[in-house]
């Protein structure tokens, strides 16, 4: 596994000072201009593209073939992925919530900045538990379609809930849900966390079905 979580590691440094750049131009702003504080959230979404990131370089280097004559078991192989990608995700999270600490006033986070940084990061987390199985079934591009698609669902759906509290101004009935964004992030969380069990397991199941 550590030998796994270090390949992982080693590919995605290849990206690491893209990943960083992109960070500090999300987070440093506040020193020029004034920036709300839900903008300083933004940064786990560098989580997005990290599973299919690595997934591109094994499929350009054939490392599905060269892990078959390794002895590591597909739970092995798919957790470790799994870890690298939780591990960006989180990192960035973090790298959030300290600048949220450094920009605020009185270095006091609000409520609402924490909700928002919460419910990014469980998103992230969700949307990689969704794409996960994708990418180890049909690999990084067939997966990638489909994880849009997904996603896409996803947005359709709250759409037309919204359309259907407000026919005339969907986005008018928006500020009507945002009280429920407190009492349901831990519940998105836990959420989250538990899509991402389940995910490992589909993930397994769909590695070795791949790989025969």
């Amino acid at each position: 596994m550590k030998a796994l979580l270090y390949k992982d590691f080693c590919l995605i440094t290849r990206k690491t000072l893209l990943f960083l750049l992109v960070a500090l131009i999300l987070l440093l702003p506040p020193l020029i201009f004034t920036t709300p504080d839900f903008l300083l959230c933004m940064t786990p979404l560098l989580g997005l593209p990290a599973p299919f990131l690595l997934t591109s370089y094994d499929e350009r280097s054939k490392w599905a073939q060269y892990a078959r004559m390794l002895p590591y078991s597909f739970r092995a192989l798919v957790l470790s992925r799994c870890l690298i990608c939780w591990g960006v995700t989180l990192l960035m999270a973090a790298l959030s919530f300290l600048a949220c600490v450094f920009y605020s006033p009185g270095h006091q986070v609000s409520t609402a900045t924490l909700l928002a940084l919460g419910w990014l990061s469980a998103g992230v987390l969700l949307a990689q538990a969704i794409s996960f199985p994708f990418l180890f079934r049909v690999g990084v591009i067939h997966g990638q379609v489909i994880s849009l698609a997904v996603l896409l669902a996803g947005i359709i759906v709250v759409l037309n809930i919204l359309w259907n509290v407000s026919i005339t101004d969907p986005w008018s009935a928006l500020p009507g849900f945002l009280h429920l964004l407190a009492p349901s992030a831990p519940a998105v969380l836990l959420l989250a966390v538990a899509a991402n069990v389940v995910s490992v397991s589909a993930c397994i199941k769909q590695y070795a079905f791949r790989m025969g």
